[in-house]
């Protein structure tokens, strides 16, 4: 299965991007999954699970990060722009892109790690978009207390890295073995929620952490044992700002993968658990969704 047709966008500021939409032509009033990326991650690397959503009854769009994959932009010395520039501008558009595309359809928000944070804070400053639901996977606060003992190490990415990327004019992330070329302003605003607790955008007025109490959309939380991007505490800190939302959260033992124990990035290629606890939670507040087969207790340490 390949994707149905690619859709441009063009952001309030000129630049342009791709969707790529997976519809199911069996179901036409499906939801629609809206999959936002990891930092560092081309929406392209999240075929296989697209392609198996729409397999489970889902239509699905996937979105590049701009300076990624389909954007027609690329992080530079002459080309920087940050957090504001995607919360403000291209997230925008891209739901008027996808509502477009699907009128008639509910939509989930479906983010992986850094798609899962501004995800979630766009929905709280923007509660007018009115998605059905919320999926934070693998996806945590970024704040550098809530990796334990790990925390001295991440403090010293979230202060150096933003540095780099000052000195090279962009982040060389493929030379220093982290995410990828990244613009620096991002690196800025990405090492300022990891060293201050606070999603603060340059060049905006507005802390995001203080909007959380609008969001009333349902969350669903996936977080990892042993998961060294997203810890435990990260994800309970990141879904802890919306204190309106209700929100169901899966603790997963590393090792209840189909195949192969999972990681941050490679539960993409074995993603059946997630998909059917995501119709499951779906079906919890929705009496219209399908009942699915209930997951073993045995394989989830429960929030």
């Amino acid at each position: 299965m390949k994707y149905t047709k690619e859709i441009t966008y063009f952001s309030a500021d000129g630049f342009a991007s791709t969707v790529r939409a997976f519809t199911n032509p069996q179901r036409p009033h499906a939801d629609v999954v809206l999959l936002l990326p990891a930092m560092g991650t081309t929406a392209a690397y999240y075929s296989p699970f697209a392609e198996a959503l729409v397999e489970a009854g889902y239509h699905v769009v996937t979105a590049d990060w701009r300076g990624k994959g389909l954007s027609i932009i690329r992080a530079g010395r002459n080309a920087d722009f940050g957090y504001r520039e995607i919360l403000h501008y291209d997230f925008p558009a891209l739901f008027d892109c996808v509502r477009s595309e699907f009128p008639k359809n509910e939509i989930i928000v479906y983010g992986h790690s850094l798609g899962g944070q501004l995800g979630s804070i766009y929905l709280a400053a923007h509660p007018e978009e009115q998605v059905t639901g919320l999926v934070q996977h693998f996806s945590c606060h970024c704040h550098y207390k809530n990796w334990d003992y790990q925390s001295w190490k991440m403090y010293l990415w979230f202060k150096t890295f933003p540095w780099i990327a000052r000195l090279f004019g962009y982040f060389p992330g493929e030379q220093v073995g982290f995410a990828r070329r990244e613009a620096r302003t991002f690196m800025r605003d990405w090492g300022y929620s990891g060293t201050k607790g606070k999603y603060h955008p340059k060049g905006t007025w507005q802390a995001y952490d203080s909007l959380g109490h609008l969001l009333t959309t349902p969350i669903l939380s996936f977080s990892l044992e042993g998961d060294q991007l997203a810890p435990r505490r990260g994800a309970e800190h990141l879904f802890g700002l919306f204190p309106n939302a209700r929100v169901t959260h899966r603790h997963l033992p590393a090792d209840s993968g189909e195949r192969k124990p999972y990681s941050h990035f490679n539960w993409v290629h074995q993603p059946s658990l997630f998909i059917q606890q995501m119709k499951e939670w779906r079906g919890s507040y929705t009496p219209e969704v399908e009942e699915e087969v209930e997951l073993p207790e045995d394989c989830l340490m429960e929030f």
